[in-house]
């Protein structure tokens, strides 16, 4: 990737559906024009666990969230050791911030950046081109793991079943 630079596809959108598409078969040359790639801002910020350590190999997301966007995700960063992140987001573009631990096994629950007040699927960010929007560490929750079999009232197994938990 290019520093600053988000991913830009054909048309010069950084949209997947607004993407000119060509068809082209073997040995054919087609030309597309220019491609202006799309200058973003940058996203950084921390992920602690509940007693406020570092967490490292978190992935960082960023999902546009605007009528147009139709949940589009952005690849906006890794949280190193120090579970420190910084990474180019779209410009000018409403979204959400996920952290997802990418260690396996999974030692948090995924987590949204929100700031008091906000829902929990997360508060809205929005970075300027070429600027730096530093959010306030993230808090990752321990989740549990479930395992078993379920089974019906003569001890055959469920095919597809879904366990609730509360």
């Amino acid at each position: 990737m290019i520093p600053g630079v988000v991913p830009t596809y054909s048309g010069s959108t950084i949209w997947p559906s607004q993407a000119v598409t060509y068809d082209v078969t073997a040995g054919q040359t087609v030309a597309s024009g220019d491609l202006t790639l799309q200058a973003g801002g940058t996203l950084s910020g921390g992920v602690v666990d509940v007693w406020g350590n570092p967490l490292g190999n978190v992935c960082v997301s960023f999902v546009a969230t605007g009528p147009d966007q139709g949940d589009q995700w952005f690849w906006a960063g890794y949280a190193d050791m120090s579970g420190r992140f910084s990474g180019t987001v779209p410009a000018g573009v409403d979204g959400r911030v996920q952290f997802r631990d990418c260690q396996a096994p999974q030692r948090v629950l995924d987590a949204w950046y929100q700031l008091p007040g906000d829902p929990a699927t997360g508060s809205t960010v929005n970075v300027a081109v070429g600027a730096t929007v530093a959010l306030d560490p993230v808090t990752m929750h321990a989740g549990i793991t479930v395992s078993g079999r379920v089974t019906d009232d003569v001890g055959a197994p469920v095919e597809n079943a879904c366990v609730n938990i509360s």
